[in-house]
């Protein structure tokens, strides 16, 4: 039996049939390209801050990481209502990330976003770092992550674009398979645009830093002038800036913040809302990651 002679409603239930299929075999096509799901021995691992700030959400993530480590060392000055940071003192004993982004700082203030245009080659190591042990997917792998859910729910818009064709030319309805190959075409933008980056493996070792460190995150929040700046970085970057509530590292929350929009009825504006920090891990009792 042709299906393109099913009737409107017949085909319409079809059609959101193959829908649903083709999302769930792009999802596990997909979470097999991630790697097996792989018990961790994440302490092993002697992961440092940047390393868990790229690891949970990227580049700019482990920036703010340096930065909230450096605030927490009294080595940077933050100006919140300008969002300037400028490094002060000498670095001495901090690790290789931060004193290079303390160096890229300099004395004569920089915003976040100045600081995260030029500082790439800051996180680059940490990066290779967590692809040698594999938990971030390997670039080789990354575009057959877009790749799968083009092909497969490519070929259920195809189809159902083909009913469209023959409906018009039938004179027959076909708003609401048009609503539904629109569905479809956002389900493929979303799985392309939103790729994940780590591997099952890496989402299992998260996931043990993020659940083993709840009572640090507690600490950050009620009387972060107690914490070590490794430890403070690693609550940073496994949990936000939200933990920035109290003391002097709110003015680093407003800093961190996305620029405020340019609105000439307003004039020179305070820092925005929104945004986070991240951070990494300290060199806190698990060698290098955990508390």
């Amino acid at each position: 039996m042709n299906i393109f002679d099913l009737r409107g409603p017949e085909f319409l239930a079809l059609y959101t049939g193959l829908l649903a299929l083709g999302i769930v075999v792009a999802g596990l096509v997909r979470r097999q390209l991630r790697g097996p799901a792989s018990d961790v021995d994440v302490p092993a691992l002697r992961l440092q801050p940047l390393d868990v700030a790229v690891l949970a959400e990227g580049d700019q993530h482990a920036l703010r990481t340096a930065l909230a480590g450096l605030a927490q060392r009294e080595l940077i000055t933050v100006d919140a209502s300008t969002r300037k940071m400028r490094a002060r003192g000498r670095p001495a004993g901090v690790a290789q990330a931060e004193e290079r982004v303390h160096v890229l700082m300099g004395d004569i203030g920089k915003t976040f976003e100045q600081l995260a245009s030029d500082a790439g080659h800051v996180v680059e190591p940490s990066r290779r770092r967590l692809h040698a042990l594999g938990l971030l997917v390997a670039d080789a792998e990354r575009w057959k992550l877009r790749l799968v859910p083009v092909i497969v729910l490519g070929i259920v818009l195809a189809i159902g674009l083909h009913k469209i064709n023959i409906g018009k030319d039938r004179g027959r309805p076909v708003g609401n398979l048009t609503a539904l190959c629109w569905v479809t075409g956002a389900a493929m933008a979303f799985m392309v645009i939103k790729a994940p980056y780590r591997s099952r493996r890496g989402d299992a070792a998260l996931n043990f830093l993020r659940s083993r460190n709840m009572g640090l995150r507690q600490t950050v929040v009620a009387k972060p002038s107690r914490v070590a700046p490794d430890d403070l970085s690693l609550a940073v970057a496994l949990y936000g800036a939200s933990v920035l509530q109290t003391g002097p590292l709110v003015s680093l929350r407003q800093a961190l913040r996305p620029a405020p929009s340019n609105d000439s009825s307003s004039g020179n504006s305070s820092c925005s809302s929104g945004g986070g920090c991240g951070g990494g891990c300290g060199g806190g009792g698990c060698g290098g990651c955990g508390s």
